[in-house]
């Protein structure tokens, strides 16, 4: 689950980067339409707070996991040859049949751990 709502990539740090872009927007119009409403010292700070520190926090923590558990990955399986376990921990649909049956079994389980495909 962790792993899921965590791990970068493309897909999701292009929806982080809309997300971010979206609250940003939002905030400029809210301002803009409510402005004369509550006065000039008014501010909208929902979507502030969003695009301020919840998105950006978001990110660097994804940023650091992925990181991280690409590291252990490469550290835990040094055994094998640079490019299988390049294979193993980034490619985005690798599976022990794509990548062949030659790993043991606890290579096969990070397949399943520190899967992209999603």
């Amino acid at each position: 689950m962790l792993d899921k709502l965590l791990r970068l990539n493309l897909r999701k740090l292009l929806l982080i980067a809309a997300a971010w872009v979206l609250c940003v927007i939002l905030h400029n119009a809210i301002f803009a339409l409510l402005r004369d409403s509550f006065g000039p010292d008014w501010d909208e700070p929902f979507f502030l707070i969003l695009a301020v520190v919840v998105i950006p926090l978001h990110f660097v923590v994804s940023l650091v996991y992925t990181i991280a558990a690409f590291s252990w990955c490469l550290n835990r399986y040094s055994a094998f040859s640079r490019s299988k376990v390049t294979q193993m921990c980034s490619l985005p649909g690798a599976d022990e049949k794509s990548l062949g049956r030659s790993f043991p079994s606890e290579a096969k389980h990070i397949l399943r751990v520190f899967s992209l495909s999603s």
